[in-house]
């Protein structure tokens, strides 16, 4: 899996899926934290890592250039596609993608979907190159972005739509008030649970029928 966030306690959060998955298939099966969103895919082109929860540009690449399979998408709530967000605090004077010119934007990962490639393309049609027009930080997951938001590290953060009440409503009971939403990406495709080429036809079969009993 990638590193979106909470990336420290994903190696306890992944183990029981692991577990359940060896038990299911009658082989030892261990979860892998990559260091980053391609590291994942570069791992299963080098047939270091079987089964991997990509983002949808990471499959596309992935499939592609070296024949990485999916086995299954994520729906969440009926939904099968997501969005991106670009947030400030609620007291910064940026209204607009505009005001973002020449601030520090917080980002997760260079290869995340919500948390870096759709944002740097709203950047871009809104007329700011994200290269040379603002100065990006990479924060390596999505909970990050929003805490350095909060913290004022950052003039404005991108991640997932909602991830600022889904990963820290507990800790901080008014950030919805206290965050700033100011724009929004199309429909994003969900990640995918994909497998490595050469994989044979049954075992797949067995993973995509283990993964969705659980």
């Amino acid at each position: 899996v990638v590193p979106s966030y909470y990336a420290e306690k994903m190696p306890e959060t992944m183990k029981p899926v692991a577990d359940m998955l060896s038990q299911r298939l009658g082989i030892p099966v261990e979860a892998f934290i990559a260091p980053s969103y391609m590291g994942i895919v570069e791992a299963m082109a080098a047939g270091h890592v079987d089964i991997g929860f990509i983002g949808a540009l990471q499959y596309v690449v992935a499939h592609d250039e070296f024949g990485v399979e999916v086995l299954l998408t994520v729906v969440r709530d009926g939904n099968a596609t997501y969005r991106a967000q670009i947030v400030t605090r609620s007291d910064h004077p940026a209204q607009t993608l505009e005001d973002l010119r020449g601030l520090t934007i917080g980002f997760g990962d260079i290869g995340s979907t919500s948390g870096y490639l759709y944002p740097a393309t709203m950047l871009s049609m809104a007329g700011i190159d994200p290269e040379t027009d603002i100065r990006p930080m990479f924060l390596k997951g999505h909970d990050n972005v929003i805490l350095a938001v909060l913290a004022g590290d950052v003039d404005a953060g991108a991640t997932f739509e909602g991830a600022h009440t889904l990963l820290l409503s507990n800790e901080y009971p008014d950030i919805a008030e206290r965050i700033r939403i100011i724009a929004l990406s199309e429909d994003i495709p969900y990640d995918t649970i994909s497998v490595r080429p050469g994989l044979p036809d049954d075992l797949k079969q067995a993973i995509a029928d283990a993964l969705m009993d659980m």
